[in-house]
């Protein structure tokens, strides 16, 4: 079966409900179905919106064939950012969603440690 990666985020407010935020997950989806089956920890690129007051959007992402990725985000509806980051340790952090998933993670992750392409 065939995987495909993606970014998504969750909508929020801060803890003094000043504004809206976007925390960010990356999910490994199925490619014949789009069912999710991994997901990572939430995170943020430039600080986390509670202890910032900045908040973050992703617009979209891409596989650059070298074993990294590229993502472009906003900030605070104000700047365009462009972010490159290594794919083997994003995936190395991803957690299956289900038990049963377990071994294609682990295949997806081998396939992309630093002891093979990557």
């Amino acid at each position: 079966t065939h995987q495909r990666a993606d970014e998504v985020h969750e909508p929020s407010a801060n803890k003094a409900n000043i504004r809206d935020f976007y925390t960010h997950y990356f999910v490994i989806l199925e490619a014949d179905t789009l069912m999710p089956f991994a997901y990572s920890a939430p995170f943020t690129f430039l600080g986390n919106v509670n202890t910032t007051g900045w908040f973050e959007f992703v617009a979209g992402g891409a596989y650059l064939g070298n074993c990294d990725i590229m993502l472009t985000f906003g900030f605070n509806d104000q700047e365009p950012w462009l972010a490159i980051l290594e794919l083997a340790p994003i995936l190395a952090s991803l957690l299956p969603i289900f038990e049963t998933k377990r071994t294609a993670l682990s295949s997806l992750q081998h396939q992309f440690s630093g002891q093979n392409n990557c």
